[in-house]
């Protein structure tokens, strides 16, 4: 996968994602978080699983534990998610997550042992600007989502050289769904209809089996600190989403803000480099 083509997909995926934060709140709350977590991970474990059962058969006990660990991650996030919308709004929750953006270049030092560019710190720096015109107040669930999707990027970088990147998707998700069992209380709650289980075909399908892999392969080309960024666009696809839907008036400074982040990835979008944006770090 070249570069260009792993941004186009980021940015669809980030648009993807975007779409989860709007609709989920409601099957959440019909499904309850941990059938609807269980559903969308099975789902999409069974989904990736047949499509690459080929591949899956010269899997490796390395490729077991990294995506054990990813697969951890990737449901403590989910699962946070679905603590924090039904309380707050799909805007808010897309903020906190890309609040990310400020973790990746620390957390890359150590674990990657590269350091962002100047370009990239120019960059986040911008997008940190933008996102705090769109800040609404702190929750502690808002930021350990930005923490966790910050530690999934890195992880994922750092794993998606040493593994195949279907390996790592198929054992994350099995994993997400065992972990979605020890949470399910088997109480379904009443009116869950059509529409819940069609938001639970997307989340599978779309962000969880199909954003998987597709943000797992485009990490073997793209720096953590521009996945970061592009996630970091989320906000501002919910607010198109919103005013689209007439449920959302910007006001001028969320529309600065929102301008900042589009400027802030700007600023990285021409000659990423041919290291995908990474310097090494000093010994």
């Amino acid at each position: 996968m070249s570069e260009e083509k792993a941004t186009v997909l980021l940015i669809l995926l980030a648009f993807i994602l975007s779409v989860s934060l709007v609709v989920t709140p409601r099957a959440i709350s019909q499904m309850g978080i941990g059938f609807f977590s269980m559903s969308r991970f099975l789902i999409a474990y069974l989904l990736v699983s047949i499509i690459y059962r080929a591949d899956i058969r010269s899997i490796k006990f390395k490729d077991i534990a990294r995506g054990i660990t990813l697969g951890c991650l990737i449901f403590l996030l989910y699962l946070s998610q679905g603590i924090f919308l039904p309380k707050g709004s799909p805007l808010e929750e897309a903020v906190f997550l890309s609040f990310s953006v400020v973790l990746i270049p620390f957390l890359s030092i150590p674990i990657l042992k590269v350091i962002p560019l100047k370009r990239e710190i120019a960059a986040i720096v911008t997008c940190i600007i933008g996102l705090c015109l769109l800040w609404t107040g702190f929750d502690i669930v808002g930021i350990a989502s930005a923490i966790l999707i910050a530690l999934h990027i890195v992880l994922t970088a750092n794993f998606v050289k040493k593994s195949n990147p279907v390996h790592l998707v198929v054992v994350q998700t099995a994993t997400a769904t065992l972990c979605s069992i020890f949470v399910y209380n088997k109480a379904i709650l009443p009116g869950m209809g059509l529409i819940s289980w069609v938001v639970v075909f997307y989340a599978a399908l779309f962000v969880t089996a199909w954003g998987l892999l597709i943000q797992t392969r485009a990490q073997i080309v793209a720096s953590p600190v521009k996945v970061g960024l592009i996630f970091a666009l989320q906000p501002c696809f919910v607010g198109l989403i919103w005013i689209f839907l007439g449920l959302y008036q910007p006001s001028g400074r969320e529309l600065i803000g929102i301008a900042l982040i589009l400027a802030g990835l700007a600023v990285v979008w021409r000659d990423w480099g041919k290291n995908g944006g990474l310097n090494p770090a000093p010994e």
